[in-house]
């Protein structure tokens, strides 16, 4: 990862330190090897997984970004090469501690009850990412995070922009973004390419990959502000992936 996502970061304007980078993995990997060592081991290491995760990440480096489905194939490489040994039902602390549930990734969450206890899935829990015409309780735009509805209790769906949705605060359901030429009421939730001006969704040339921005609401579909530019979804580069920052 960190010999081979320099050119990525640079491209992307953020500060490449590979020392300090790889710091950041091996210290990770170290707290791994611990709780590995315990007896008995909380994490058990699959070195087929490894050499997979290994393999597509840096591959993922070189290529800058990510398809949703390569992503998903890379992370669940990864979560396999040091995962738990806590089944279904028995209490954790965190992800790490739990064997990967049916889609391949470990959860630890909070059990219902009087006193709620977190323990591993054996599946995945409810997506919070809500349908058109599902309850919702926010609307996720990109890499400027979920906005939500006034009143929300944060248990129901979230409606992306990605997916050309945004949760209405009246019926509080997702529903489409309005496109150019429609009444809006919101900025933000107007379709991908328009933004509201006097009540209306107005047309805009959505900025291209690798132009400049202040926000996701001005690159292209596929593309989400990062760092003042337009950059892929799923990009490799970030701050901490570059320089081993927080």
């Amino acid at each position: 990862m960190c010999d081979n996502i320099g050119a990525c970061c640079k491209q992307y304007g953020f500060a490449v330190d590979a020392a300090a980078c790889a710091a950041t993995y091996k210290s990770t990997l170290q707290t791994l090897v611990g709780m590995a060592s315990q007896n008995p081991p909380v994490v058990q290491y699959d070195p087929q997984a490894a050499g997979d995760c290994v393999k597509l990440t840096r591959e993922a480096a070189l290529a800058c970004s990510l398809t949703d489905a390569a992503r998903d194939v890379r992370n669940q490489a990864c979560a396999k090469a040091v995962h738990g040994t806590k089944t279904a039902g028995q209490a954790c602390n965190a992800p790490i501690e739990c064997a990967p549930s049916s889609d391949g990734y470990p959860y630890c969450q909070y059990a219902s009850g009087p006193t709620p206890t977190p323990v591993c899935l054996g599946s995945p829990p409810p997506s919070p990412r809500a349908s058109q015409g599902q309850e919702c309780d926010g609307t996720c735009i990109g890499s400027m995070g979920c906005v939500m509805v006034p009143g929300s209790t944060g248990d129901k769906g979230r409606c992306y922009d990605s997916d050309g949705l945004y949760c209405d605060k009246t019926s509080k359901v997702c529903v489409a973004s309005p496109a150019a030429g429609q009444p809006c009421a919101e900025q933000m939730f107007c379709a991908k390419g328009s933004r509201c001006s006097n009540s209306t969704c107005k047309a805009f040339e959505p900025a291209k990959i690798g132009a400049p921005c202040v926000d996701s609401l001005e690159c292209e579909s596929g593309a989400e502000c990062t760092n003042k530019i337009c950059a892929p979804e799923n990009l490799m580069a970030s701050k901490s992936a570059c320089s081993g920052a927080p």
